[in-house]
C-alpha cells in the first residue's frame, strides 16, 4: 500500500481520507506505517499510526493544542522507536512524547538554588515529587544538564544522591556530573539524637550513605 501524501490532510483536515474508522484510519487506506499523524484538538492530543489508534495524552498546555503535524519515517526507525518505547514499559506515543517534553532541568536547577538559599523544605518536596514522576523514558532529559555549580556541598551532594537513587529505581545510569560531585567530608546526620543517629547509619539509603548523609527520606519520602 503506498502511504498517504499528505493530500486527504490538505482536502479535509483529517488524516486517512474523508472518513475514518475506529482505528483512526481512512478510506484512502494511508496513515498507516511508517505515517505519524498528530492531530491536536481542543480537549487532548491524539497520535494516530503508531499505538493502532488515538490515545489521548493530557500533559500539553491547552493553548499549544490547536495544530496538525505529519512526520514520515523508514521501518527501521518505527521499529527502534517500538523497541525503546517496550523497553520503557510505555506505549509508543507516550514514549514519542516524553522525548519531545520533557521535564527541564531548568526547574529542577531552581528548585536546588532555592533549597541551598534557604533550606526550603517545599523545595526539597518538590525536587522529590518530580523525581518520584520520572519513567526510564525522560528521566536522563530531565537531569542530565542539572546545574550543581555554585550549590553548598551539602545540597549538591544531597541532590545527587536523589538523582542516583532515582536511577537505580529505574535501572538507568545516573548522569555524568554526578561522579563529579564529592562526597561530603564528614558526616552528617539529619538528626542531634544519639539513638537515631546509629539507626541511619544503617538504614539510610545506599545513594546518601555513600556521599556521608545520614538521613531516613529518599526519593520514595517527603523531606
Amino acid at each position: 500500500m503506498i502511504p498517504c501524501d499528505g493530500g486527504c490532510l490538505r482536502s479535509t483536515g483529517q488524516p486517512g481520507g474523508t472518513s475514518k474508522n475506529a482505528e483512526g484510519r481512512g478510506a484512502c487506506g494511508p496513515c498507516v506505517d511508517p505515517v505519524w499523524s498528530l492531530v491536536t484538538g481542543p480537549l487532548s492530543l491524539s497520535i494516530h499510526c503508531i499505538d493502532n489508534g488515538p490515545r489521548r495524552v493530557d500533559s500539553l498546555p491547552m493553548s499549544s493544542r490547536n495544530h496538525q503535524l505529519q512526520i514520515r519515517v523508514s521501518e527501521s526507525q518505527k521499529e527502534a522507536i517500538r523497541t525503546a518505547a517496550r523497553r520503557a514499559g510505555v506505549g509508543m506515543s507516550e514514549w514519542v512524547l516524553a522525548r519531545l517534553f520533557p521535564e527541564p532541568a531548568e526547574r529542577l536547577t531552581a528548585l536546588a538554588r532555592r533549597a541551598d538559599a534557604d533550606g526550603s523544605p517545599a523545595a526539597w518536596a518538590e525536587i522529590i515529587e518530580l523525581l518520584q514522576r520520572r519513567t526510564r523514558v525522560d528521566f536522563q532529559a530531565a537531569v542530565r544538564d542539572l546545574q550543581v555549580e555554585g550549590l553548598s556541598r551539602f545540597t549538591a551532594n544531597y541532590l545527587a544522591a536523589l538523582v542516583e537513587e532515582t536511577a537505580d529505581r529505574l535501572g538507568e545510569l545516573p548522569p555524568p556530573w554526578t561522579a563529579r560531585v564529592a562526597p561530603l567530608p564528614s558526616p552528617w546526620f539529619g538528626t542531634e539524637l544519639r539513638r537515631v543517629r546509629e539507626h541511619l547509619l544503617l538504614s539510610a539509603p545506599v545513594a546518601f550513605r555513600r556521599r556521608n548523609l545520614f538521613v531516613d527520606a529518599g526519593v520514595g519520602d517527603r523531606v
